[in-house]
């Protein structure tokens, strides 16, 4: 996902990160689902998911999903 603007965190390798991150954290809490999302031009983008597929789609307050 490349914003513009924003390509410092939205790189393939920042991304990567950003997932490791979240997978992370999921495993250590015990969560079946996590996901990591930030505001982009007052909407909210999903930038890594860990969890079921059925999930990783569903619509966010903002009504995009990008993960």
């Amino acid at each position: 996902m490349a914003v513009a603007g924003h390509e410092g965190w939205s790189d393939s390798s920042a991304r990567a990160v950003l997932q490791l991150m979240v997978e992370s954290v999921a495993e250590l809490i015990g969560f079946e689902v996590a996901a990591l999302s930030v505001v982009v031009d007052d909407q909210l983008a999903t930038v890594a998911y860990t969890g079921p597929e059925e999930y990783r789609t569903a619509p966010t307050p903002g009504g995009r999903t990008t993960c």
